[in-house]
Order: C-alpha cells, then sequence, then structure tokens
C-alpha cells in the first residue's frame, strides 16, 4: 500500500488491491475498483460514489496521453528506488458498468504472457480520493500480487468465455456469433419467468453486478453483439 501523498488536483492519493485476473488468456477489459465500499486490509476506507464523475475526472487527468498500466507500482516508487518502471500496458478507455470502473486495456506482449502464465494474478488501481475517503480520479494501475483488498475475482473456477460458451448455449446462439439486437430480444424473450439460467450468472459473465437489473443485462449484453 502506498503511502499517502497529495495529488496535483489537492486530493489524497492512495493505491489499492483486489481485483483478481481470470485465467487464461489476458483479459481486454478488466475491473479497477467496484462500486460501494472499498475496504483495505489495514482498515483503511474509502467509498466510490459515483463512477460516472470518477471516469470524467480521469479522463480530464489523462489529457491526451493514455493512462499507464505498470508493475508493483514502480511509477510511484521509481524516486525513491531508482529503478526503472517499464509499462505492463496502457488505458485506453474507461467505462461504468454497474456502478463499478473498468478499464480497457491494451497490454504489452510481455504483460500478456506475464497473465497468461499466472505470473501476476491482481490488478491495483492508483486512484486520488477527498480526506473523507470519496474515490475522484484514476490515476494509473499496477500488476501485482500482493493484495491489499478482498474483493471478489472477475471469474472464479472457469473464464469468462467459458462463461459465455455455456450461456450461449442456454439462450440457443452459436459460440462466435454475432447476433443483431433483434435476435438478442428475441433470444433473452425465450427466458420464461422459471428460466432456464441464473440472470445474476449472466450479469457476472457480462462484467455486471450479480444484483444487475434485466435491462442492464439486456443492454449489455447487445454492446457485446
Amino acid at each position: 500500500m502506498l503511502a499517502l501523498a497529495r495529488a496535483s488536483t489537492g486530493d489524497l492519493v492512495a493505491a489499492c488491491v483486489g481485483v483478481e485476473l481470470p485465467a487464461g488468456d489476458a483479459p481486454e477489459w478488466v475491473q479497477l475498483m467496484p462500486a460501494g465500499e472499498l475496504a483495505a486490509r489495514d482498515g483503511r476506507r474509502w467509498r466510490l460514489d459515483d463512477a460516472d464523475a470518477v471516469v470524467a475526472a480521469s479522463r480530464q487527468y489523462a489529457g491526451g496521453t493514455d493512462l499507464v498500466f505498470d508493475y508493483n507500482h514502480q511509477t510511484d516508487y521509481a524516486k525513491e528506488n531508482g529503478r526503472p518502471a517499464p509499462a505492463a500496458g496502457w488505458i485506453r478507455e474507461l467505462a461504468v458498468r454497474a456502478g463499478a470502473v473498468w478499464a480497457r486495456v491494451e497490454w504489452t506482449e510481455r504483460a500478456a504472457a506475464a497473465i497468461r502464465a499466472r505470473e501476476f494474478r491482481y490488478v491495483s488501481p492508483t486512484f486520488s480520493h477527498t480526506r473523507a475517503g470519496r474515490v475522484v480520479a484514476v490515476l494509473r494501475a499496477a500488476l501485482t500480487n500482493n493484495p491489499a483488498l478482498d474483493l471478489p475475482a472477475l471469474a472464479e473456477g472457469d473464464t469468462m468465455h467459458e462463461q459465455l460458451k455455456r450461456i450461449l448455449a442456454k439462450l440457443g446462439l452459436k459460440e462466435g456469433s454475432k447476433p443483431s439486437a433483434a435476435e438478442a430480444d428475441a433470444a433473452l424473450a425465450r427466458i420464461d419467468p422459471a428460466p432456464p439460467i441464473d440472470l445474476a450468472e449472466l450479469a457476472g459473465a457480462l462484467g455486471l453486478a450479480a444484483t444487475a437489473k434485466a435491462a442492464e443485462v439486456l443492454a449489455a449484453a447487445k454492446a457485446r453483439g
């Protein structure tokens, strides 16, 4: 955990860890922080109350550059230890999903290989926050193996790809297909009041919270298509 410091905005800065990467290929999209409370193992607490505002502030902070994804927060430690701080990837896009902040990452070849080999398993964002603990903006992120937060993995037991294969089969859609909006509507309409598929499972596979409403799940499914 990084010591608190002042951001250029005057807010405090902290780094927290806890979102586990799924096994398999390096994912294009990763969750940087969940909605609501972020609880560190050392007792510190933060809150992500307005993900849209955080994403907007993060984009303003980045300006015309991409936010860096490094290894073990070396970007922050470089001045202290004098070691290089190579990029593991670059955050090309930020998005809000069910109140959580997600990032589309362009990984370097080295980082992608390390993720596939499970040499790095966790994602850790560095963010600015107020004295009251409200998250203000994402500044950068890191691959690490020293989690400070206890947060759920993106996929437990099997990969996102495997989950989506099962869901497509239950919806009667072929793997690799790109259904139109009408086809997606028709597939979801076949789910009766006693659905053969768990809506929470579908939401999780699409990167949404388990409590996501049906309309949110449908919108996410259309976006994947």
